[in-house]
Parts: C-alpha cells; structure tokens; sequence
C-alpha cells in the first residue's frame, strides 16, 4: 500500500502526519474492506517516495478515509476554539480532535447531490468566528467552466454543515476558475458608509483562482463579490498584510513581450526557459485590498506556492518549489532581500 503524506505543524499545538491511502486491490479482512469511517493509528514507520527516497513521520500518522480511493491530505487549518483542526482532503472535509487524535467528523462532496461531482482544489482551507459560529471555507472544482466552489460549511463542535457556496465562472481560455488559496481579512462592512466613526466589521474571503488568472474579493455572508484582480499566470498562494493582498505566481508575470521566449501552458502562456522548456520565472503580485488595483509584481523564484509573514509583518517568506529555496521580502524596503536554500543538497546554512 502507498501512501501520500502531509506534515502539518500547528502553532506548537500539535504535530501530525495525516495522510490518506492510495491503494491496491487487497484480500478479505484487511484495512481495505472496512467503511468509510475506518480510522487506525499506526507507528511512524519510513515511507519509500520516488527516486528511491525515504520519509519518516516526526509524529504520529493518522489515517482516515476509503482505501479504495485515491485520496489525498491537503491542508489543514487549525479552528477558532484552537483545540481542533479541520483538514482539507480531496473528497471533502474532516475535522480533527488534537487531544484524542482522532477524526470527530467528516464531510463528504458525495454525501450531498448538490456537490458529488466537486473535488478539492490544490490547497487552501480556512476558518473563522463570526456571529457566535465558526465557519469553514475551502476551494473545490468539477468539471464544467461552471464548476469551481468556494464552499462555506459551519462547525457546531459536533457536525459539519454546509451552509451555502459561491459560483466563480471559468474566464476564457480557461476550462475552469480553478479557486486555490483563500485568505479571511475582516473589514467594515460599508467602508464609504454613513458617518458613524465605529463600523462593523465582517469577513471578507480574499480567494485566488489558479485558472483564471486572478484574485476575487467576497464579503461574507451575503457572498456578493466586491472586485475581481488580475494576476500572473496561474496563482497559488495568498497573505494579507495592511491594507495589501500578496499573491504567488506559479508561471510569473502575464507573457507582454513576444521577443522573449514563452510557451503555452493549459490556459495561456508563460515565459519559459529555452534549455529546460519549464517555466523561466516566478513572480509575487501586489493587490490593494479596497480596490482590487494591482500595485506592484516582484520577481521570485521558480515555481513559488506558499505565503506567510513574520510575526511583526515586516516580512514575507514565500518558498519557490522548483528552485528549492525560500524567498525573503522586505515589506519595508519592498524588495527580496535573501535567499535561503533549502534543497536536498543545499549547503548554504549548513
């Protein structure tokens, strides 16, 4: 049986490998024939990944799921009440008690007629209070232009229900507006409203959609979508700081000249490299939060996906998956500032 893992790391709360089972037709009586609701708890033992490399929980492996699926762990995100986690996987959801280490309850798309053709996107799951409930969203696509979800579901500490979600249409080329990364930034409901000095605040959904090329904001929880923000090719991750969004481009900056060399990616295009044919940048957009205006695009390395700040928001960390480093941005100086290495024979810090 293979598995896929996920390491998740939790604010010191607790660290889990929660992984889901690709597996192979089994005999009678293994793990394989149970239900859904199977959960076991297994010693962390090496996992053999390809190009005959080994991985070993640094804590204790949970599965849960139907083996029968291919089935994969994608995020997690640890709930308001800061006891429990809600994880991402690509047939729903599952919420996870951190002192029982075990699955209290799980969502799936096929348990609701309405969703059994969605699946998870990539990654991207939130959660937040608001109105004495606490509310989960995450991204899902299907199959039609019309099929990418922003799915809102509520959390009562015993089940999961799904309270409504958001249609996003494909934008042409694109098949689908593939929704990935969304971040939660609370704002005043009205900002140009009457003159009361103390406005209300509600939650806004800042979600980045991978297909389309952009970055829509929604207000929660009429869902009404306040803009929509272009971006560079094929988005992925996205923080908040200030009154800025900082989104990752996966294929760097929108192909504006023709001279230099480019090649089509599904939907689109992106700059390349001649010697290799991958892709030949990596870039960070830069969106002002009330108006959707892009403000700046800074070069990264190749490949960036996830985005987080320092703790005093000075600076951002963004870690480009295909040049096996992390990237340093310097809010201040609005510039990257180092690069640090983190490749499998990476010295630089050593």
């Amino acid at each position: 049986m293979k598995r896929i893992l996920l390491v998740v790391n939790t604010v010191g709360l607790i660290v889990l490998v929660l992984y889901s089972s690709i597996s192979q037709a089994q005999p009678a009586g293994t793990q394989a024939t149970q239900p859904k609701s199977t959960l076991t708890k297994a010693a962390a033992a090496p996992t053999l990944l390809p190009f005959n490399r080994l991985i070993q929980s640094a804590g204790q492996v949970v599965t849960y799921g139907n083996p029968q699926l291919e089935n994969h762990a994608l995020d997690v995100n640890l709930l308001p009440d800061k006891k429990t986690l809600v994880i991402e996987d690509r047939y729903g959801i599952a919420v996870l008690n951190s002192m029982t280490r075990s699955i209290q309850c799980r969502w799936s798309f096929t348990d609701s007629s309405s969703y059994k053709d969605l699946m998870s996107t990539y990654s991207g799951i939130r959660s937040f209070a608001f109105q004495d409930k606490t509310y989960i969203v995450w991204s899902a696509s299907g199959r039609d232009k019309d099929g990418a979800r922003v799915m809102i579901a509520e959390w009562d500490g015993a089940a999961i229900k799904i309270s409504g979600s958001v249609t996003i249409p494909a934008l042409a080329p694109a098949e689908t507006a593939l929704p990935n990364a969304i971040a939660v930034h609370f704002e005043p409901a009205d900002p140009a409203g009457s003159g009361s000095s103390a406005k209300p605040e509600v939650p806004y959904l800042y979600v980045v959609l991978n297909g389309n090329n952009q970055c829509i904001k929604i207000r929660f929880p009429d869902n009404k979508i306040v803009w929509t923000a272009n971006t560079g090719v094929a988005p992925y991750g996205i923080c908040i700081v200030g009154n800025k969004a900082y989104i990752t481009n996966w294929g760097g900056p929108l192909v504006t000249d023709s001279t230099q060399e480019y090649a089509g990616t599904p939907w689109g295009s992106a700059y390349t490299n001649p010697v290799t044919g991958g892709t030949a940048r990596g870039s960070l957009s830069v969106i002002d939060l009330a108006t959707g205006a892009g403000l700046n695009e800074w070069p990264l390395g190749l490949h960036p996906t996830a985005i987080v700040h320092s703790p005093d928001e000075r600076f951002l960390y963004i870690a480009n998956g295909n040049s096996d480093c992390i990237s340093v941005i310097d809010l201040r100086k609005e510039k990257v500032v180092d690069s640090i290495g983190v490749g499998l024979f990476s010295n630089k810090y050593a």
